[in-house]
């Protein structure tokens, strides 16, 4: 019994540990998403000069930056549940005390928040890119 009451604790502070992580990748996502449209800025200004709608462009970096966010969230998943039945299985090994690895709803709910969260961060640079003016990104450097 005083084992599941510290394995427990243990549970809640790595649901901390893991919303923190979660916190810090979303940072360096949105940092390298402003590199990458930093990068392709002229790309989407010669776009605008040759006549693409505004809402195209829009578009582009929306659906550029939703993948990645889809992509990292499911691939973040896949390597996390790999990750923890490999530790389940090391440790039920070496102790002999079953600790089960299971994604639950609430494994899913947190992936389906992020992906929710991405879609609706992609908003942002897309709409930066949308309003910024053709002449000043073809003449910045």
């Amino acid at each position: 019994m005083r084992l599941y009451e510290v394995l427990g604790d243990i549970r809640a502070l790595m649901s901390w540990l893991a919303l923190a992580t979660q916190g810090l990748v979303v940072i360096a996502m949105l940092a390298g998403i402003m590199a990458i449209l930093t990068l392709h800025r002229r790309q989407f200004a010669i776009l605008r000069a040759l006549g693409a709608p505004r809402l195209y462009i829009f578009l582009c970096v929306w659906a550029q930056i939703a993948f990645i966010a889809v992509a990292g969230a499911l691939l973040g998943l896949l390597l996390g549940s790999g990750a923890a039945f490999f530790v389940s299985a090391m440790i039920t090994r070496e102790t002999g005390i079953v600790l089960p690895a299971e994604i639950g709803w609430g494994e899913l709910s947190l992936v389906g928040g992020m992906i929710l969260f991405g879609l609706l961060v992609a908003t942002l640079p897309a709409f930066l890119a949308y309003r910024r003016p053709v002449i000043q990104s073809l003449t910045a450097p």
